[in-house]
């Protein structure tokens, strides 16, 4: 049956061994991954055939990943009796999510009455149609909200000009749990963060109970928020090998060793001047490539007043290119600033990764 199902669906299975299935090593694994002495925590008093699967499913994401899974934070019980059961025919035939005759996402219940404006809102409207839910008190409980939004247009449509554009949390916060941040996630986080004062301002004089539970989950993120603002550039780009990310005035070191550079074309021009004038060469540059660094061109009209402290570095058509001591200070010291700028925005970048890590439950609550 199973090398049936294998051909059918033209997929490639990978076999387990059979003892990583064991209640035994399921809940070695799981007690190890979560870090703690019992699954009692999590609502599970004793091992079931489930938590063997994923106790499995965890196993293989260790050997498989390479990385670490801290954003696989809880296990939680899913009961059946919960969440309406529908079968792949009718889901099919009732075309929520696909049309039946094309299996396009155009013309389904889903996108008839999408009207999200913000991803994780998208993801949790069709998570809500794939498991309807049987309990009464958390069907009206749902319906209050939804029933309190549509009455009241004002607190509707400030919530959705807040949400209209804010970043996807939810999806950052699983990059933050997996060390994949990028400087342009954290610059958008932290945007995201400062509006939520705003949107838990709104919510804060309705007395519903599933927005007043929401509103409740996103509040204490004032330190995360000014720390990301403080930190990480509003443009900060989505790669970290050129620098350029951490804002100016964070860090004073990596404010001096920018300034290297920065105010280099101006020791340039300044430099340039004072060799013009030294020399009497009126036509004497200062340029840099990447092959001999910083150089002093001098056409060969004036090569006859190059003084005694030039080293020739090159020769090309129609002119000397030199160095003085003074021009390789610079050098090591502006293309040093350089390297050395981007390895403390690196280190500098790291520990606000970890400070944001260290708030990854609250994140997800927000989210």
């Amino acid at each position: 049956m199973s090398e049936q199902l294998e051909q059918t669906c033209g997929t490639e299975t990978t076999r387990r061994p059979a003892h990583e299935f064991s209640a035994y090593q399921a809940e070695r694994t799981l007690l190890t991954h979560f870090g703690v002495s019992t699954l009692a925590g999590f609502g599970f008093e004793s091992m079931s055939a489930s938590l063997c699967a994923a106790g499995a499913v965890i196993a293989y994401l260790n050997e498989t990943q390479k990385t670490t899974l801290a954003h696989v934070g809880s296990i939680r019980r899913r009961a059946v009796s919960d969440h309406l059961q529908i079968d792949h025919s009718t889901w099919r035939s009732l075309e929520i999510e696909r049309t039946l005759r094309s299996g396009a996402t155009e013309g389904s219940l889903l996108t008839a009455i999408d009207r999200t404006v913000h991803p994780i809102g998208s993801r949790t409207l069709r998570r809500w149609l794939r498991a309807p839910l049987l309990a009464r008190d958390e069907i009206v409980r749902r319906q209050d909200a939804v029933g309190f939004l549509v009455d009241e247009d004002t607190v509707r449509l400030d919530l959705r000009r807040r949400l209209t554009g804010m970043a996807d949390v939810e999806r950052i916060a699983g990059r933050v749990a997996l060390s994949r941040t990028s400087p342009r996630d954290l610059s958008a986080l932290g945007h995201a963060l400062r509006t939520l004062p705003q949107m838990v301002q709104t919510l804060q004089d309705v007395r519903v109970e599933f927005l007043q539970d929401a509103a409740s989950d996103c509040g204490g993120f004032e330190e995360l928020a000014d720390l990301l603002a403080r930190a990480i550039r509003d443009d900060a780009p989505s790669v970290m090998r050129e620098g350029g990310f951490i804002a100016d005035g964070f860090d004073a070191e990596l404010d001096r060793l920018r300034g290297v550079g920065h105010d280099g074309k101006q020791w340039l021009a300044e430099f340039q001047q004072r060799e013009i004038q030294r020399t009497q060469v009126p036509h004497l540059k200062v340029g840099f490539n990447r092959v001999f660094g910083y150089y002093i061109e001098v056409p060969n009209t004036g090569k006859d007043r190059v003084p005694a402290d030039y080293v020739r570095k090159q020769t090309i058509k129609n002119a000397e290119r030199y160095i003085t001591d003074e021009l390789k200070k610079y050098e090591t010291e502006a293309l040093g600033a350089q390297d050395r700028a981007i390895e403390l925005e690196t280190k500098l970048f790291e520990q606000i990764r970890q400070e944001t890590a260290a708030r990854l439950e609250a994140l997800r609550r927000v989210a």
